[in-house]
């Protein structure tokens, strides 16, 4: 599941990170504590800006 989100994250971007928190928060799949780190490395390494 942790590959599930980190390919989304990657490939979505922020709408990724987005669908995600929005998933953990109807259906708790998995904790937003896996979500977040994900986005944050995602965001240090450039591919996930908060602007277009």
């Amino acid at each position: 599941m942790i590959e599930w989100a980190s390919g989304l994250v990657a490939s979505g971007g922020l709408a990724g990170v987005f669908l995600l928190m929005v998933a953990e928060n109807l259906f708790p799949p998995m904790p937003s504590e896996v979500i977040m780190p994900l986005a944050g490395f995602a965001a240090a390494r450039g591919r996930c800006r908060c602007w277009g």
